[in-house]
């Protein structure tokens, strides 16, 4: 009897590294663009939620049109920016 295997288990270290180290990064954080990232996306999907879920309380549960919500927004109070006076909060 002899051997069947036709691959020997020396083969020369010609194969190229799989992972590469990227230079500056540190490996055990997140660079600053990932952070970013995940920061926008979590805020967009939390606004999303929030929107599905005053829809589906207006549309499906109160059983509201698109106008009815629309004329609440004609209806609240109009806020004229010359009646704003910002200097008496301020505090030295």
């Amino acid at each position: 009897g002899g051997q069947g295997g036709s691959t020997p288990d020396n083969t020369p270290d010609n194969t190229p590294d799989i992972t590469p180290e990227v230079e500056g990064e540190d490996e055990a954080g997140l660079t600053a663009g990932a952070i970013a990232g995940i920061a926008v996306g979590a805020t967009a999907g939390a606004v999303g939620l929030g929107v599905g879920g005053f829809a589906i309380f207006w549309f499906v549960i109160k059983k509201k049109s698109m106008a009815e919500l629309l004329a609440i927004f004609k209806k609240a109070p109009k806020v004229n920016p010359e009646n704003i006076n910002i200097s008496d909060d301020i505090v030295e």
